[in-house]
């Protein structure tokens, strides 16, 4: 358990890397079209929803053109990332840590290769999080969390909220948000 001098900030900036040009990439797509994005950050919007009132929420996804605000006053800086974000996911993983901030990792890439993925965050999620960030979170306000979470089992469906869309900046009309 990592325990925490004081845990007044309740800003959490979450962060969804963008994703490299590739042959499956809607780079190319979107400026064609009025939207923001096409594919929304699913799992951040979902840890939004997870979210007590008390916490403010931020979101940046840097493939709806967003900038990454590392000068944030969020204290806990949620990244989330496929394996070809990889690179991209540790370099502003990376950049958090270096400004203090307590940097966790989620999603695939967490799940595939939380080794590597254990030397740039202060925080590793493993598995869904509908159980485990929560329990993240009342860890963190009591002043001491682990720096590990792992879910191992099926979430049970009704206990994963609806989305929280209005933390989106971009227009994502696309699919139908």
């Amino acid at each position: 358990m990592r325990t925490l001098a004081g845990t007044a900030n309740r800003h959490i900036y979450l962060v969804q890397p963008k994703f490299p040009p590739s042959y499956w990439g809607q780079e190319h797509f979107i400026k064609m079209t009025t939207y923001g994005a096409v594919y929304p950050p699913l799992g951040l919007i979902t840890l939004a929803a997870l979210t007590p009132p008390e916490y403010h929420v931020t979101l940046c996804d840097e493939s709806a053109d967003e900038q990454v605000d590392f000068d944030t006053d969020a204290e806990i800086i949620g990244i989330t990332g496929y394996l070809f974000q990889m690179v991209r996911v540790f370099e502003i993983a990376d950049r958090f840590r270096a400004r203090g901030k307590l940097v966790v990792l989620g999603g695939p890439m967490a799940n595939l290769l939380p080794d590597e993925c254990r030397a740039h965050c202060d925080v590793l999620f493993e598995g869904e999080a509908e159980y485990t960030w929560p329990r993240f979170l009342g860890e963190y306000a009591a002043g001491c969390h682990g720096d590990s979470y792992h879910e191992h089992d099926k979430i049970h469906l009704p206990d994963s909220p609806l989305p929280r869309l209005d933390v989106l900046k971009k227009q994502q009309s696309a699919i139908g948000l």
